[in-house]
């Protein structure tokens, strides 16, 4: 229910909408409009983002995706110590045995034991660290 004014309501339908429908909404939308402007700055954001990471080399897309994993295992692994989870390696091998590899086989992904090995993030790390040394 919604406020009309006058001491009166009205129901109105909640739409749940996909990311393109919110970004044609928002680029099409009156810039005047708080949310509009919101979601166009959010949007322009989100697209600068993506072309800086485009033009990272491989190693540095790695590196950064795994730094973002990183921070994301971090908070997972808060949460699930304060959910009383004690044997973080079980946990963390459940939701990958779970998971993870249930949806790879999902969409059709190449399982991780059929990938090409690639160097470890370390010597990745390693290797970085020197190139910014020169």
């Amino acid at each position: 229910m919604v406020d009309i004014g006058s001491n009166t309501v009205r129901k109105v339908r909640d739409w749940k909408l996909d990311r393109y429908a919110c970004y044609l909404i928002a680029q099409n939308g009156d810039p005047k409009k708080q949310e509009i402007a919101m979601a166009q700055t959010y949007f322009a954001i989100q697209t600068r983002k993506h072309e800086i990471f485009e033009q990272l080399s491989e190693t540095d897309k790695r590196l950064f995706i795994r730094g973002q994993v990183t921070e994301h295992n971090k908070k997972l692994f808060k949460t699930a110590k304060k959910a009383g989870v004690t044997s973080f390696g079980s946990f963390n091998d459940a939701g990958y045995s779970g998971k993870v590899r249930q949806t790879i086989k999902d969409i059709g992904g190449t399982m991780p034991e059929n990938l090409q090995s690639e160097k470890h993030i370390k010597e990745l790390k390693s290797e970085k660290k020197k190139l910014l040394k020169r």
